[in-house]
Order: structure tokens, then C-alpha cells, then sequence
């Protein structure tokens, strides 16, 4: 009989994906991710790969954990407000530049600026990451234009797309300054893009 993992899966994955998106991939070391994941290099190995098999994990974790997930949730239900929900999402963002996240960024924009040029799977993968931002932000757009909490001058996708690159921009920013004010004012203006003016919408 096979013996079971004396191990979650799950949270050596997460330790690995904590420890890659504050030191990034070249400066994790194996040893760092097995003092980090409580495993043996034996066990690291068989259950996940090597040291990039890892990371490409670790990033699929991210994507399904740490991009727009409560957003993605609140759109489940049938009597959410697309107008409400855009705005906790930017108040995060912007709550970004006094936590935990201040100088670890996004892990899609860290990972393409420094693997992307080399790494054309890795790139592959960032940028379905980023497509799943947009997707998910056109589909809320619209049900906002459907409802007549955003204007409707503009079409959603265009919209989404230049609300995903905002909020890629604010966590570079995050990293840089780390500065939730100039954070707010951002979302701000990102924001007042999307208002219906009066009369038009």
C-alpha cells in the first residue's frame, strides 16, 4: 500500500509561493525552499518537479488565490454591485502600499520583468494570467453598463483593459514608493474613468 503524504500539498505550496514572490526566482535557492517548505529535497522533488516546475505551480496558486479571487467570488452572486465591488477592489490596491505586500509588488509583473525575456512558457503563462484579470474585469464592466453604473460611452473591454494595466502600474508603484495615498489618488482617477456623466451614458 502506497503511504500517504505526511504533508499538505497545498501549504508547502503556499510556503514556496511566499518565499519565491518576496525574494523572486533566481534568488530562491533549493535550500531556501526546503527550509521555507518543511520537506526534504526527495519529497520536493517527486511531488513537484524541479525547482521551475515549482515556481510555474507557485504561480498558478497566485492566480487562483491572490488575483481578483474575492472579486471573482462577489460575482457569483445574482444581486452584487459591479460599481461597489470595482471600489473594494482598488481600496485593496491601494491598501497594498502599507502591508504586508508594500515591497513584494504583483508576481506576474515581478516574474515577467525578470524571467519574460528568457522564459518564453513562463511568459506564456503570465500573460494567460493577465487575460484572466481582463476577462474577469470586462465581464463585470458590463453587467456595471447593463445596470447603469458605468458609462456605456466606452466599450467594456477597452475599459478592462485599461483598468488592468492601472492596477499592474499601482503595484509597481507599490514597490517603488510604497505610499498609499498616492495609491488612492489613483484609484481615484481610474475610478471617475468608468462614472456615468450626467446624460450621458
Amino acid at each position: 500500500m502506497a503511504r500517504s503524504k505526511a504533508f499538505s500539498p497545498e501549504d508547502v505550496l503556499e510556503s514556496a509561493l511566499q518565499l519565491f514572490w518576496t525574494k523572486g526566482y533566481e534568488q530562491t535557492s533549493m535550500q531556501d525552499l526546503v527550509d521555507a517548505m518543511g520537506i526534504n529535497r526527495g519529497s520536493l522533488y517527486d511531488t513537484f518537479g524541479d525547482k521551475r516546475q515549482l515556481y510555474r505551480k507557485a504561480m498558478e496558486r497566485y492566480l487562483d488565490w491572490y488575483t481578483l479571487r474575492d472579486l471573482r467570488l462577489a460575482m457569483k452572486s445574482a444581486d452584487y454591485s459591479p460599481a461597489e465591488q470595482l471600489k473594494l477592489l482598488f481600496d485593496r490596491l491601494a491598501e497594498e502600499g502599507e502591508g504586508v505586500n508594500k515591497r513584494r509588488g504583483c508576481l506576474l509583473t515581478n516574474t515577467i520583468t525578470e524571467l519574460g525575456h528568457r522564459d518564453p512558457e513562463i511568459t506564456e503563462q503570465v500573460a494567460a494570467g493577465i487575460k484572466r484579470v481582463e476577462d474577469t474585469l470586462a465581464e463585470l464592466i458590463q453587467k456595471g453598463q447593463e445596470r447603469g453604473e458605468f458609462t456605456s460611452t466606452e466599450d467594456a473591454r477597452a475599459l478592462a483593459q485599461f483598468l488592468t494595466n492601472t492596477i499592474q502600474g499601482m503595484r509597481v508603484l507599490t514597490r517603488v514608493y510604497g505610499d498609499r495615498e498616492r495609491l488612492a489618488e489613483i484609484s481615484r482617477v481610474a475610478l471617475s474613468t468608468l462614472t456615468p456623466r450626467a446624460g450621458i451614458h
